[in-house]
């Protein structure tokens, strides 16, 4: 993280509150600048400036809400679940899973892969395999934000390095 002393720097500081509103309403589904405001603890103007940032870079949108109030409607910020995406990875002894995961939570695609590798080699291509698998899938649909990646057996979770995998003889720190 970056700091100054003790104190985080203007840009990492935008760079979390953006990141926490995100959260904030994927999380919820559905959120208008005055919730997260209130819910969040974050000043007017930095809900403002991220949101406005936000629905630049085509993360939220602005829609009316569903129920008509009385006196000024606000908006209702939305995840733009339709076009924005998360990969995830699953690598483990019984197969090789790939899920994309809509902002709004929708379950995009899945894929699987039984598992028949006998070395790290066949591992790393049957993984490469079904990636490509879903990076097709998402080309010209989908944006893809996030890939995460889950492995069976002994990780050092200090280094993020991968110690041991079940049934690979020469699986070595990947």
């Amino acid at each position: 993280m970056e700091r100054i002393g003790k104190y985080l720097t203007k840009d990492r500081q935008k760079q979390r509150n953006l990141s926490d509103i995100l959260r904030f309403v994927v999380e919820r589904g559905s959120a208008t600048r005055r919730e997260i405001e209130r819910e969040t603890g974050f000043s007017w103007g930095a809900v403002s400036e991220s949101v406005t940032e936000l629905i630049s870079r085509g993360y939220v949108y602005e829609d009316m809400p569903s129920e008509k109030s009385v006196g000024r409607t606000s908006t209702v910020l939305r995840p733009c679940g339709d076009s924005i995406v998360s990969v995830g990875i699953d690598i483990n002894i019984s197969g090789i899973t790939a899920r994309i995961i809509g902002f709004d939570r929708s379950k995009k695609w899945k894929t699987a892969l039984p598992f028949t590798a006998k070395s790290q080699d066949e591992l790393f291509g049957a993984a490469i395999s079904v990636c490509t698998s879903a990076f097709e899938f998402c080309k010209d649909k989908y944006r893809i934000i996030s890939l995460g990646i889950a492995i069976q057996g002994t990780v050092d979770t200090d280094s993020g390095i991968s110690e041991r995998f079940p049934n690979i003889p020469d699986w070595q720190t990947v």
